[in-house]
């Protein structure tokens, strides 16, 4: 019986999830996501095991990358409520594919972010 708990992407080589994604923290913060069970419920870990689930801009959202650099907590559930599930209502989907770029504080819900 496999008794890990730790994440399989995290190993003597570090993070192997950043090798995929652009914008995996380097901070302390994630590591209880790493180093727990909880890597199950970690973004990048679904991420790398299935990319098709998720939006197909996830890896270039720069409202993903503000999240990730500054609370991720919150990314784990905007990624959750959104990449994964609702992208199809995202806002900021609606506007890349229309063409347009959408606003830095732009959040998927249509709400901007206060600067």
């Amino acid at each position: 019986m496999d008794t890990k708990i730790s994440c399989p992407l995290f190993n003597e080589r570090g993070r192997l999830c950043m090798d995929v994604l652009p914008f995996v923290p380097q901070g302390f913060q994630t590591l209880q996501f790493c180093l727990t069970s909880q890597y199950a419920q970690c973004p990048f870990f679904k991420y790398v095991n299935n990319p098709t689930i998720y939006c197909e801009y996830f890896k270039n959202c720069s409202i993903c990358e503000r999240f990730v650099k500054t609370e991720f907590e919150a990314f784990v559930e905007l990624a959750e409520t959104w990449c994964l599930s609702h992208f199809r209502q995202c806002a900021r989907r609606e506007k890349r594919n229309r063409g347009e770029i959408p606003p830095p504080n732009l959040l998927p819900s249509g709400d901007a972010l206060s600067e």
